[in-house]
């Protein structure tokens, strides 16, 4: 599977909102592991800064969604 932009994340939810709008008062919850064996309830904000930015020396090679 071909990782994700940032980009193509935002896309993938709000296309998501956009045919299922009577979803969008739901919780949002992250996958405890990759086989789904457990969630947790998201309950912070995002937040924006470079603690989300992945760092190779000065290059930025990724953006942290937690």
């Amino acid at each position: 599977m071909k990782e994700k932009t940032l980009q193509q994340f935002a896309d993938g939810i709000n296309e998501y909102l956009i045919r299922h709008p009577e979803h969008k008062d739901l919780p949002v919850v992250s996958a405890a592991d990759d086989e789904g064996n457990g969630y947790n309830r998201i309950i912070y904000d995002p937040a924006y800064g470079d603690e989300w930015e992945l760092r190779n020396g000065d290059e930025i090679e990724a953006v942290c969604i937690s």
